[in-house]
């Protein structure tokens, strides 16, 4: 199958990436992106999600005063999760080879 598009005018950076990219190579650029875009939109969702509630307790926090750095603790280190480090390896590497 074949597709196309076109990019709007706000879409600069697209359009900047798009044209130092000819033919083929432009074409696997395209499929690549949509690729990692699809495996990975869920777990992104998660980690924006994620930064938002944190922002939003952060907030709460400075809100009643509380001192965020005065009443952190040291996390204590827990063994990384396999399949959690393969999911990172496999999309540092997707990332990387796009």
């Amino acid at each position: 199958m074949q597709y196309g598009f076109r990019t709007r005018a706000s879409d600069k950076e697209i359009d900047s990436v798009l044209l130092s990219l000819q033919g083929k190579e432009r074409s696997e650029f395209i499929r690549e992106a949509l690729s990692f875009y699809i495996k990975f939109k869920d777990t992104l969702d998660s980690i924006n999600s994620n930064i938002a509630d944190i922002k939003e307790t952060l907030n709460d926090l400075k809100k009643s005063g509380i001192s965020v750095k005065e009443n952190l603790k040291e996390p204590e280190q827990e063994p990384v999760k396999k399949d959690n480090e393969d999911i990172f390896k496999e999309m540092m590497n997707d990332f990387l080879n796009l």
